[in-house]
């Protein structure tokens, strides 16, 4: 069923490229490629990617809930799926840290910021 699900979503929200979704998601190529071809499925970590990403819930995903359910407003949505590769991997690294986990990193990097100003430099893509 997760199959048939996410070559559906991919086709619609991805111009039917599964390249654009592991860009925009920062899982590799080769998974979401194995995951179109029912070959494996991905862990929870993966499919809360997918489900944020695509502005679903897991359990839309997994074939358990069979009505489109928006999580996220289409402004968050699109902010999102701009996001950089290396803002999600960030994201996803944070995601097992409590609060106050969470204030001492972004205490850190505001730290760096400081003693760094050159890191808010504009990056040409």
């Amino acid at each position: 069923m997760f199959r048939e699900i996410l070559v559906d979503i991919i086709k619609t929200e991805c111009n039917n490229s599964q390249k654009i979704l592991s860009q925009k998601t920062g899982i590799p190529t080769s998974t979401v490629n194995s995951w179109c071809k029912g070959k494996s499925e991905p862990n929870s970590s993966q499919l809360i990617i997918l489900a944020n990403y695509f502005g679903v819930t897991t359990d839309y995903l997994l074939g358990r809930d069979n009505i489109d359910k928006l999580v996220k407003s289409q402004n968050e949505i699109e902010k999102h799926k701009e996001m950089r590769p290396s803002t999600l991997q960030l994201v996803r690294a944070s995601e097992p840290l409590n609060d106050m986990g969470i204030a001492v990193v972004i205490g850190y990097i505001a730290r760096l910021i400081e003693e760094n100003p050159e890191f808010l430099q504009i990056r040409r893509q």
